[in-house]
């Protein structure tokens, strides 16, 4: 597992950031990321925490929300998924003042891979959430284990149709299912509110980004605003994230403001 971290509360907003204003972000962005990386084993134990009910995950004071993504490590495009993911969390800003961190786990691209880093992210249970799989087939393997322990997903990337079986209360996506998925997406490239984005991206890091970026990008942004509603301090100044009611009100969601377009999801997760 791979685990990048993000000071809370930075006054850096990607998406409001003027474009003058721009050479100064990426310094500090990369600043964060060579200060802020490092790798962990995927077995790791998660760390001590409050009496947890077992639906809850707890954060004592000055700890991070912990997200994790289950991409495919082998993608081309995995550089721009994780940036495009930390535009999301530098845009946003922290949860109740929590900071946020992002864990890394391979999700491959078939099923086995994907049953392999579901079983490492629910090993790890300070992790709240899953962006991700990139692949359909990863996700019919790691679906019904994070069903099973109640860990929300939302994918960027999954298009095939019969996936909602799979996770009957945790599996999301914001982009939508074959056959209508490559018409849809042509339109949605088209959107003023893409092509800003992209094109601040591109300013960024010097290239347009791949594909499916901005469907990461608001894929984390609708986590984490559902995690923002749901989640409370409680007396001793911890953060308490009740997992039910996290994968509750991301399936919930109706009429979200992404950069592509307005986002509901239906009973199965379906956009």
């Amino acid at each position: 597992m791979n685990t990048f971290s993000w000071a809370k509360d930075s006054p850096f907003r990607y998406r409001h950031t003027p474009a003058v204003a721009i050479s100064v972000v990426l310094v500090v962005l990369l600043a964060t990321l060579w200060m802020g990386a490092t790798i962990v084993a995927a077995d790791s134990p998660s760390p001590l925490t409050a009496d947890a009910g077992p639906n809850q995950v707890i954060i004592p004071p000055g700890g991070p929300v912990e997200i994790a993504t289950t991409f495919w490590f082998d993608w081309a495009g995995l550089q721009d998924w994780y940036d495009a993911m930390q535009l999301a969390f530098y845009d946003y800003g922290s949860i109740q003042g929590f900071g946020l961190q992002r864990n890394d786990y391979d999700g491959g691209c078939d099923e086995t891979a994907g049953a392999v880093a579901a079983t490492a992210v629910v090993s790890h249970t300070q992790n709240v959430g899953v962006i991700g799989p990139l692949c359909s087939s990863s996700t019919r393997g790691g679906a019904p284990i994070l069903e099973a322990a109640g860990v929300v997903m939302i994918s960027p990337s999954n298009t095939a149709a019969d996936l909602g079986t799979y996770g009957p209360t945790v599996f999301n996506r914001v982009v939508l299912a074959d056959p209508e998925f490559t018409p849809w997406d042509y339109r949605v490239s088209f959107l003023p509110s893409v092509y800003a984005w992209e094109s601040g991206f591109e300013t960024l890091y010097g290239h347009r980004p791949e594909q499916f970026a901005r469907y990461v990008y608001d894929a984390t942004t609708l986590l984490l605003t559902r995690l923002d509603e749901v989640s409370t301090v409680d007396g001793d100044g911890n953060l308490v994230i009740d997992r039910a009611e996290l994968a509750n009100a991301v399936r919930n969601t109706a009429g979200f403001a992404g950069i592509t377009g307005d986002l509901t999801l239906e009973v199965d997760g379906d956009r």
